[in-house]
């Protein structure tokens, strides 16, 4: 039986995204327009600077999708930007990077006592361990490795209820595995605060009296600004109060209203301008931009609004409370949500978040020259993830820019899209689907000839990186990721055979399968999730799964990728504990924060490690809150300290 992985990334998608808009446009709380802007207006400075006409696009048409919050909130009266008499002020010039203070490694905890029942010394009770005692029952001058647990000098019935007694518990074990980490994707609602610039965090931009509803069809230019009256939100969750310093260029009235925001102009030279704006959450839940009066020969742009905790000379881009739970981690990191992989439009190299754009809660994501830099900035390998519908040309640009901009000695992982065998949550897995079912040279049933388009992908993307990079670069810096479906071999399987029948070995394409190893999916946990679930038995359940279900999965997909002489990866892993149901969200919820938590996930590691071969965990995910939709992160928000999961999950972390 097929193993639908049902987990939803929590920054963006439809499982909460229809709550807020509907409340905001329910008769209870009618749309009120938003009261124009009192703000300076750019189209009256005297030296104007002039710049080239932007090109006119529209945004890709996509499906609306739920937003995080519930509680309506009406427009407020933006607050005014007043000019005072102050001399013109030189433009800031943008400090040299400097590589970020790695956060010391853990610690490795002094050494246990080895673990009662455990005879054989493998840091487990287990089966073996009852054999070794069975065997040697009766038996009297013998050890502890031949099963006298209580140290009497013989084997007996005491011994046996040692075992039985600690049947099942594993030794922690420290400082030994490579874990690396996927992002949490950038939206206007998420913990993540990856950015000191808060534009990266608006939601994309919606009607001046509507702007917590985004408008695909407002016209914008290549970097994703207005050409027409508009506004956006925010909800800067994580962000301090303060002071943040705004700049921008361009002719239009801006304003900011909500968090008590008070603009106070700084400088300006010729259509370049800067501010202090001073916000509080105390005094409101939502971030209001407002853009209007656009000369669109000259529009609004580079608008950036830094945070006050931005620390210059660790980055630039990125604030350092990110960087400091970001530098832990040992494995690469895996840009999937960043790069909003589900459900992506891009088909041209154009379509792509251009590095100067307004917001990265977009259709498709960060832009890549950020990514690189978040890279080379923390030393860290990096794992992309190509949009599906990306053309022969826009791989090529891609490869490119990676190639160049990418620090060479750091291990490019590239994957084609996410989850391709999960046609029953995401789109790009039923356009591949369609595809597979038109193309003459795939046979089999629909499951199978996605699995074989798949393949025939991957020797395509890994061609074209191939051809870019070089044969040695390639062969020293890329490794190209298949992505494989835990709960069968079938679908990697077949994929390798189509390779192999058609191009030749699959490791001249091919680094690495890579494997979603979860443990609490819904549809796995059907059978106890019913209204008497209790906290024991859910973690019983889970511990269960890890040996019964994921480690035999884990060891059968090492198997296959011995024999075609790859690696094995877990492109994505943890607790996926969901109350999409509605059964025991109270039950679910509260497990996040039990320490056996903890326990599950040193024991995940652990059985990952011991059936993969050591190959890299990518924990899934940083920070995201609490909701039904799924507890993914092994923190709630960037600026908590720490949590069992996060303990757990360290502690793993080879030194």
């Amino acid at each position: 039986m097929r193993h639908w992985n049902r987990r939803v990334a929590t920054t963006r998608t439809p499982r909460v995204e229809f709550l807020e808009a509907r409340t905001f446009l329910s008769a209870a709380h009618p749309v009120v327009t938003a009261p124009k802007p009192v703000a300076v207006p750019l189209n009256t400075v005297a030296a104007k600077v002039s710049a080239p006409k932007p090109s006119i696009v529209k945004a890709p048409s996509v499906t609306a999708k739920p937003v995080f919050r519930t509680k309506p909130i009406a427009p407020q009266k933006p607050t005014a930007a007043k000019l005072p008499k102050l001399p013109t002020v030189p433009k800031k010039t943008t400090p040299i990077v400097a590589a970020p203070t790695p956060v010391p490694a853990l610690p490795a905890p002094a050494p246990l006592a080895q673990l009662p029942g455990d005879v054989n010394g493998d840091g487990r009770v287990d089966v073996n361990d009852f054999k070794i005692v069975n065997d040697h029952m009766g038996q009297s001058d013998v050890t502890l490795a031949q099963g006298d647990l209580t140290g009497d000098g013989i084997v007996n019935f005491n011994d046996f209820q040692v075992v039985e007694a600690n049947f099942g518990k594993v030794q922690p074990k420290y400082n030994y595995a490579t874990v690396g980490l996927n992002l949490d994707g950038i939206s206007d609602y998420g913990t993540i605060g990856a950015f000191g610039d808060l534009t990266r965090v608006f939601r994309n931009w919606g009607r001046a009296g509507t702007p917590y509803q985004s408008d695909p069809t407002i016209l914008r230019t290549s970097d994703n600004y207005p050409l027409e009256d508009a506004g956006a939100m925010t909800y800067a969750l994580t962000y301090p109060d303060g002071v943040y310093k705004v700049s921008w260029d361009g002719q239009a009235d801006l304003a900011f209203q909500g968090m008590g925001a008070n603009m106070t102009i700084t400088s300006h030279e010729g259509d370049h301008w800067t501010a202090d704006l001073s916000l509080s959450h105390a005094q409101g839940e939502i971030l209001n931009v407002y853009v209007t009066h656009i000369n669109v020969d000259d529009p609004l742009h580079n608008l950036h609004v830094m945070s006050p905790d931005m620390d210059y000379s660790v980055s630039d881009t990125f604030r350092p409370v990110f960087l400091q739970k970001v530098a832990p981690f040992n494995g690469p990191l895996r840009m999937m949500d960043w790069m909003q992989t589900n459900w992506n439009p891009a088909i041209n190299w154009s379509d792509r978040s251009q590095p100067n754009g307004f917001s990265n809660a977009t259709p498709t994501g960060v832009d890549y020259e950020s990514i690189i830099k978040l890279a080379n900035t923390m030393h860290k390998d990096l794992w992309i993830n190509v949009p599906y519908h990306a053309s022969d040309d826009f791989v090529t640009q891609m490869a490119r820019l990676f190639r160049d901009n990418l620090d060479p000695l750091l291990t490019l992982y590239v994957e084609n899209s996410n989850e391709l065998w999960n046609s029953g949550t995401f789109q790009q897995a039923l356009d591949n689907t369609t595809i597979a079912k038109a193309d003459p040279d795939l046979v089999g049933d629909d499951f199978t000839r996605s699995a074989q388009e798949v393949g025939k992908q991957m020797v395509r993307i890994s061609t074209i990186f191939k051809n870019e990079y070089g044969a040695d670069q390639f062969t020293q810096q890329v490794r190209p990721v298949f992505g494989g479906f835990i709960a069968t071999t079938y679908w990697s399987q077949t994929a390798l055979n189509f390779i192999q029948q058609h191009y030749g070995a699959p490791s001249d394409y091919i680094s690495d399968i890579a494997i979603a190893p979860y443990v609490g999916v819904e549809g796995d946990m059907a059978g106890i999730d019913k209204a008497n679930l209790s906290s024991d038995a859910l973690f019983a359940w889970m511990n269960s799964f890890i040996d019964q279900k994921l480690g035999p999965w884990i060891a059968q997909h090492k198997a296959l990728a011995d024999k075609f002489g790859l690696g094995l990866l877990a492109y994505e892993g943890g607790q996926s504990l969901q109350s999409l149901n509605g059964q025991n969200e109270d039950i679910k919820q509260a497990a996040q924060d039990d320490p056996r938590m903890g326990d599950v996930y040193s024991h995940l590691i652990r059985v990952w490690y011991d059936n993969s071969g050591g190959g890299a965990f990518e924990n899934f995910s940083l920070a995201t809150p609490y909701t039904p939709y799924g507890y993914w992160g092994v923190l709630q928000s960037i600026t908590e300290g720490s949590s069992v999961k996060w303990d757990a999950v360290l502690a793993t972390i080879k030194a």
